[in-house]
């Protein structure tokens, strides 16, 4: 199990940048997290690489 965090200053941008990361298809997310604070969002993403693939 991995993480991977991600964070934007605006939704659609962070939207763009967690969309491209789980499109790959190497690995299974399991769990995503979002938060909220002034002026920033982030998204934590909890994943698997999937057997038999490289990232």
């Amino acid at each position: 199990m991995k993480i991977k965090v991600f964070s934007a200053m605006t939704e659609k941008g962070l939207e763009k940048k967690v969309n491209a990361f789980i499109a790959q298809e190497s690995i299974k997310v399991l769990e995503l997290q979002h938060s909220a604070g002034y002026g920033c969002a982030s998204v934590m993403v909890v994943y698997d690489e999937k057997f038999g693939t490289a990232q």
